[in-house]
């Protein structure tokens, strides 16, 4: 989305009042430049943060047990790529357990996937 910084806030015509993004962060916009224009800025930083961290567990798990390779070989209509598959992927899956998550950024998404990781 790039930089919202004076450059791209000047453009803005004088009837914009409400400056909304549909993501979770706003360390890319001004804010405190668009509250002197008296532009109010929103996100919808709560509104999806389960259903990102939900996701984010499932792509983890999917990667500790290979998924992505066992779901292409068994859509790939070629029976020699889903028997390699299904022979050794138990062989090299991984489980989770004992495993350390690290998580970069604490916000409402980091939160909510180290409490479904704690347990």
């Amino acid at each position: 989305m790039g930089q919202w910084d004076e450059e791209l806030v000047s453009l803005l015509p004088p009837s914009v009042k409400v400056f909304a993004s549909a993501g979770a962060g706003f360390d890319w916009a001004d804010t405190k430049l668009l509250g002197a224009r008296g532009i109010v800025y929103c996100n919808s930083g709560l509104a999806a943060a389960d259903a990102v961290a939900d996701f984010a567990l499932a792509m983890i798990i999917a990667t500790f047990r290979h998924l992505p390779w066992c779901v292409a070989a068994a859509g790939a209509a070629n029976p020699a790529a889903f028997q390699d598959c299904h022979e050794r992927a138990t062989a090299v899956s991984h489980t989770l357990r004992g495993q350390v998550l690290g998580l970069i950024g604490l916000g409402n998404i980091g939160h909510a996937i180290a409490a479904r990781a704690a347990f």
